[in-house]
Formats: C-alpha cells, structure tokens, sequence
C-alpha cells in the first residue's frame, strides 16, 4: 500500500450499504466524528475485541483509511487458529486489498520490530496527508480487562509524522461478534471518538500513555 486510496464512488456506496447494514442489524450509532479532521495525516487508535471491529470502524469513520493489521488477512502465512473457519479469508483477502491495507507480519507485532517494512509503508500514508486506522493492542484483546498492553507502534508514528492520534472506543462488538464465531448475534453496537492528541515531541511511553487514558476514557463515558 503506498500513499493514501481515494474517496471514489464506488468507496462511498459501499459505505453507505455498510452503514446501513450495521444499523439494521445492530442499531449502530456514532458519537464525535466531527472530531475527526476532514483533511491532512491522521492516526485513529482504537480497541479491539472482535472481528467485527475493522468493518465497524470502516463505517464510522467520515473518510477513508488505511488499515494496519496482520498479514493473514491478505491470506499469506496463515497461522492455525487465526481465523474460526479458514475459507473465510479467501472472502476478507479482496476485500482488504481493495479498501487499502498495511500488512504486518506476526513477528514484527513486537515493539522492537516498527522499523521495517510496516511502519515504512504506514509512514507513507500520513506523509501523503490519508488517514492511517490501527489497534494499538496489537491484536484482538483477549484479557479480562477493557484495554491490553499498548504497542509503542502508534506513538512512533505519531512522533515521527507529526500527525495527531484520534482516539476511538468500539462497543458491543464482542456481544456481537464473539471470538471463535462466524454468525453475528443481534446486539447493539456503536462507536465513540474523543479529542485528537497531538503528539509534543515527547518520549514514546509518555504518548502512548496518554493515548491510553483517552482510550479508557472514552470507556469510562459508555456507548452512545
């Protein structure tokens, strides 16, 4: 993925099925997206707890993005257990090719590792003023509490950018969509975004610090 996909029509109109889809099925509502700058480099954080999460995100969010995850979701280097039931990543594959996609190899999830290729690829996208979407627990949470560990990804490329990171909260996707399930089950879901924070040029763990009390925050407040 190099630069930043374009808003183009055929973007838009599956955005607004998807919205509508989500919003029959699950009530789906957003709360704060004029917080979200129309234009220039943008980094959203949000938590991560289903599947679901990704196409809710999607279709909150006012513009398009660039997602960074996992590679097998373009299904290379498939690992046993990613996934509930395997073919389903020959249907997610098109699909994240399509919207626009950073592919991060399961080992360079590590901290240590956001100097290759990924935080080259995700560098390019703020630099060319799109919007980057990551799940700074670098994967689906699977602890008992509201927000795992954060990676030092999301404060690297905030600090080495310059762009702002755009906290979000996502509700109810667990209930909908729980891990190890394929059919989603009809539970409320909804999105909240808070106030951007703008990197100061401070140490790493000082950032990721205060993006994590947005986050819990924002969990604090409750859905919409």
């Amino acid at each position: 993925m190099s630069g930043r996909p374009a808003e183009t029509w055929d973007y838009r109109l599956v955005r607004a099925l998807v919205r509508g889809g989500l919003w029959f099925a699950f009530g789906f509502r957003t709360v704060g997206a004029e917080l979200c700058p129309p234009h220039g480099p943008l980094i959203v954080a949000a938590n991560h707890r289903s599947w679901l999460d990704p196409v809710v995100l999607a279709a909150a969010l006012p513009r398009r993005a660039v997602f960074v995850g996992a590679e097998e979701l373009l299904g290379r280097r498939l690992t046993p257990g990613f996934v509930p039931w395997a073919p389903l990543i020959r249907v997610i594959a098109p699909v994240v090719r399509w919207y626009g996609f950073v592919p991060v190899r399961r080992t360079e999830l590590d901290p240590g590792a956001y100097t290759g290729a990924a935080f080259r690829a995700a560098l390019q996208v703020l630099r060319a003023g799109g919007l980057l979407a990551l799940f700074p627990e670098g994967g689906v949470n699977r602890t008992d509490l509201p927000l795992a560990p954060l990676r030092r990804g999301v404060a690297a490329l905030s600090l080495r950018s310059g762009a702002a990171v755009l906290p979000t909260w996502i509700y109810g996707t667990d209930r909908a969509l729980p891990l190890g399930e394929v059919v989603p089950r009809p539970r409320r879901v909804s999105v909240r975004f808070g106030p951007p924070l703008h990197p100061r040029g401070e140490e790493e763990q000082v950032l990721l610090d205060r993006i994590r009390a947005a986050l819990l925050d924002l969990y604090a407040a409750g859905p919409p």
